[in-house]
């Protein structure tokens, strides 16, 4: 069946808009340097250098968004529920979909609504490629 809801808009600081922005619209071209993740102790870092650093921790299930003033979305999965803080807003929910009607705006010039759908599921899609390369396997080394 097809439906319709009312997007539910929050106006949000500069500083947590442009980092969301930033984030969403990062190209995941190989190529770009953002979207190689360093593994340091048990947190995987992709870093978009003076924009945000997306910090996955496998043990936990857990992924925190920075911007350059702080945290500026956070993830949990803990099935059947995922909870996200968004610019200090906390959505609980059981299926990403109830994500869909929330956008987040701000001030700034040229704002264009920002889907918070959209920024959950790329952030698991690093996350899933961090866990997976995290627990792989790693392979001995020799110097000569």
């Amino acid at each position: 069946m097809v439906r319709v809801v009312r997007a539910q808009v929050y106006e949000v600081e500069g500083v947590y808009y442009n980092a969301l922005r930033s984030f969403i619209e990062s190209s995941t071209r190989d190529e770009y340097i953002w979207n190689t993740g360093v593994i340091v102790g048990k947190v995987t870092l992709f870093k978009k250098p003076g924009k945000w650093t997306l910090e996955v921790y496998p043990d936990e299930g857990a992924v925190v968004l920075r911007g350059r003033r702080g945290i500026v979305l956070s993830v949990e999965v803990d099935l059947p529920l995922v909870r996200v803080k968004a610019c200090d807003m906390l959505f609980e929910v059981t299926d990403l979909a109830e994500l869909l009607p929330i956008y987040f705006t701000s001030n700034v010039p040229y704002a264009v609504p920002v889907s918070l759908y959209d920024v959950v599921t790329k952030v698991l899609r690093y996350k899933d490629v961090a866990v997976a390369e995290y627990y792989k396997p790693v392979e001995a080394t020799t110097t000569t």
